[in-house]
This record gives structure tokens, C-alpha cells and sequence, in this order.
């Protein structure tokens, strides 16, 4: 409303479910005119992806509850745009929004590679917790590299990780 003279957003584009990358759009949400709003839905491929994950108790229906409470944020702008009847899409590969096209993620990507290994959804959770003498030798290593570097030298590993929800952000090209 500021900087750009509008309460109109024509597009709204939720990056990755992160609560950092999320939060704010709620707030937009609530103050602006929104167009459409394209966010990625993780708790619809629950049925699908349910036989990725070795807990015989649970069901579809309660791993897509889990979903929306763990991503309550994302889920939460899912359903203020639904209930002020604003257009929901998901932002998959190949999509046109206005001048953009998505570029990444692919939709089967997305569900059956990233989608399972989210830190939200229950076999990341295990192997966070099985692999954390790994995880603080990387984060000891990462941390001494870092302080290593200089204005003038970039000492960034090769071997950087990052997690499934940052790489299914969308990539759009306009």
C-alpha cells in the first residue's frame, strides 16, 4: 500500500512452506485485494504418499491432519483465501501465472520425492533424530569453514545440503 500505491495483488505466490517464507502472507490476506493465490497443498497427497512411510497406524486422513497442523501457516493461507472465495492453484512446473511460468517443482517430483522427506512429515523426523551426531559434525565443520572466510574469499562447501521444503520452492521465469 506504500511503496506501490495499490490494495490490489494480482498474484499472490507462496514460495515454500517454511513459517518464515508464509507468515506474512496472511496479513496480506487479510489487508488486500488478492487475485489468486498459488501455494503448494501437501496435505492433498496424503493418500498418496501414505505407503512411503512405515507406521502402520496411521491413516490418510490423519497424515494429512498432521500436515495442516505442522504447517499450520501455509495451511492457514490456504483457508483465508478459500473463505474469501479467492482462487487457490497450486504452482507446479509448466503453469502460467500472468507473465510467469513455473519452472520448478514438477508435480511428481514434488509429491513423491520432496513431499515425504518434508521435516514435517514422520520418516524425516526419525531420520533427523538417528542422524544427529552426523548432523553436528557437518554443523561444527560448516561453522569453522564459515569463519574462515573473507570479503575476497568464498569458502561455501560443495557438498552444501538443504532441506526437501527449500527445494520445492517455486522457481518462476518471467
Amino acid at each position: 500500500k506504500e511503496y506501490y500505491g495499490t490494495h490490489k495483488i494480482d498474484y499472490l505466490i507462496n514460495s515454500h512452506p517454511d513459517g518464515d517464507h508464509v507468515s506474512g502472507l496472511i496479513h496480506v490476506l487479510e489487508n488486500m485485494q488478492v487475485g489468486e493465490v498459488w501455494i503448494h497443498q501437501p496435505w492433498k497427497y496424503s493418500e498418496q504418499i501414505l505407503d512411503l512411510f512405515h507406521d502402520g497406524r496411521m491413516t490418510a486422513n490423519s497424515l494429512s491432519e498432521r500436515m495442516k497442523s505442522k504447517l499450520r501457516l501455509a495451511h492457514r493461507v490456504y483457508e483465508l483465501a478459500e473463505e474469501k472465495s479467492i482462487p487457490v492453484y497450486e504452482p507446479y512446473a509448466g503453469a502460467k501465472i500472468g507473465p510467469f511460468t513455473v519452472l520448478s517443482p514438477d508435480k511428481d517430483w514434488y509429491i513423491n520425492t520432496l513431499l515425504p522427506d518434508f521435516a514435517k512429515t514422520p520418516t524425516k523426523a526419525k531420520m533427523v533424530f538417528e542422524s544427529a551426531v552426523d548432523s553436528l559434525e557437518n554443523y561444527v565443520e560448516t561453522v569453522a569453514k564459515l569463519l574462515e572466510e573473507s570479503w575476497s574469499d568464498e569458502n561455501l562447501p560443495d557438498n552444501v545440503q538443504t532441506s526437501a521444503e527449500n527445494n520445492s520452492s517455486v522457481v518462476l521465469y518471467a
